[in-house]
């Protein structure tokens, strides 16, 4: 009888069962994981009032936003179980698509990622669809009986890449049926399958495929979202303080709802994330993006241990300023610039002007620099905008906000304690204030949900 591998996720992650132990080893992650039989999943973060309560405690602005940042990173047995949650998949997939394989990308190992953050997973099917496992026993059991013998074997494999989203949701759904009943599938440039909320890690949950139109020139496929969280990954060994700097960019944005949960094709966290870090390419406290993807395809590697010694490889950086003159200098830095009349050019770190694009080699890439508002070509696959779907009403919007936080961070940055100052000074806006700086109702047209 046909019988899938267990599906390890459960209620307890202390029963998880962890395999695959050189696999996790080989993410070059800060530290090794631990890998242990218990993987004891600390409790959520603090609320709100506990965290009011921390903050208010702390001695300077640059203290708050460093115990923020600690209260919430990711853990080495944070990033271990969404590993485990990504090799279930990846199992059962193999049983039924031999040679699939399924990646974690983004936050979780660009550095970049919170505890609440998403997991990403990329999905990369088999080019030969010939080793399909055909179910043919007649005793099926509770999971094969209509998942797979109605859904697959009349699958050609042209039809199996446009309708796979929808396969492994039921496939989810039937492996876990109340954690992935509110499941949905979103259109777009990459369709995924969305889960607000996987109930044992209390976060949302992303899943793309990888088909041809993603395959790299040399016939190799390769996700762009897991090149790019490579370099993510180096440059925050390479710069230890950006971790802490892009957790208060992504505290900011959520309370004064720039961004939201789920899927959106207005502001999120990865375009915030672009925006600063060429920020700080332009100012000169991070390299381009070319340097680092040298230093990578020379096998130059790092780890937490060896990362304060990373400006030998970039000795002409500036050092880098305290927490509260980057926020300040960011917001400088968003009010200043004219996103009609130039390129986030990340690749080169600096920001180009689009007259002068015409000569340089965004000329071989397909983006209509009249379509976009706002240009930043993905470094690691440049026909992508990264700010698509940002037009200039959403960025006046955002430069309304920044310039409000430059106001408040004139005055009340340092510590008072008899009201709320620093960190949480800068969020506390009235609802009716943060509902007029960006719309994001306006979004939600443009995300057209697939009824499965």
């Amino acid at each position: 009888m046909f019988r899938l591998p267990m599906f390890r996720i459960n209620s307890d992650p202390s029963i998880w069962p962890v395999e695959n132990v050189a696999k996790y080893s080989s993410y070059q992650y800060p530290g090794k994981l631990c890998v242990k039989a218990n993987l004891s999943i600390r409790p959520s973060v603090p609320s709100s009032k506990e965290m009011t309560s921390i903050l208010m405690s702390c001695q300077s602005f640059d203290d708050q936003v460093s115990t923020f940042y600690h209260l919430t990173r990711l853990t080495e047995l944070d990033i271990l179980a969404r590993f485990v949650l990504s090799d279930s998949i990846e199992e059962i997939l193999g049983f039924i698509f031999r040679g699939t394989k399924v990646s974690i990308f983004g936050s979780v190992l660009n550095g970049l990622g919170s505890v609440s953050s998403d997991v990403d997973l990329v999905v990369k099917l088999p080019l030969n669809y010939d080793n399909l496992q055909y179910l043919r026993d007649t005793k099926s059991n509770y999971l094969t009986s209509d998942l797979y013998r109605t859904k697959i074997i009349s699958l050609d494999p042209d039809c199996l890449k446009n309708r796979f989203l929808s396969f492994l949701q039921m496939m989810l759904k039937k492996l876990d049926p109340l954690g992935f009943k509110y499941s949905r599938i979103y259109t777009g440039r990459v369709p995924i399958i969305h889960l607000d909320q996987i109930r044992v890690l209390e976060v949302g949950l992303d899943i793309s495929s990888l088909t041809k139109s993603t395959s790299m020139n040399n016939g190799e496929s390769k996700h762009c979202g897991t090149k790019m969280a490579e370099i993510l990954h180096f440059l925050t060994l390479c710069i230890p303080e950006i971790p802490k700097s892009v957790a208060l960019i992504k505290y900011l944005a959520r309370e004064l709802r720039i961004t939201r949960n789920g899927p959106s094709p207005g502001f999120t966290n990865f375009k915030l994330i672009s925006l600063f870090i060429n920020f700080l390419q332009v100012s000169n406290y991070a390299p381009s993006f070319i340097r680092l993807q040298s230093l990578i395809e020379n096998s130059i590697t790092l780890d937490s241990t060896s990362a304060f010694s990373a400006y030998t490889h970039f000795p002409d950086l500036n050092p880098f300023p305290s927490i509260e003159d980057v926020l300040s200098n960011f917001l400088v830095y968003v009010c200043s610039i004219k996103p009609c009349d130039i390129i986030i050019d990340l690749r080169n770190g600096c920001l180009t002007p689009r007259l002068e694009s015409t000569s340089t080699e965004y000329t071989d890439h397909v983006i209509p620099h009249r379509r976009h508002y706002v240009l930043c070509p993905d470094p690691t696959y440049p026909q992508c905008n990264i700010w698509s779907g940002i037009n200039e009403d959403h960025w006046s919007s955002f430069v309304q906000i920044c310039r409000a936080l430059q106001d408040t961070l004139k005055i009340q940055c340092n510590k008072n304690e008899n009201s709320k100052w620093g960190l949480l000074a800068l969020t506390d806006f009235d609802d009716c204030t943060k509902s007029k700086f960006v719309n994001v109702p306006d979004y939600y047209h443009l995300v057209d949900p697939i009824q499965s």
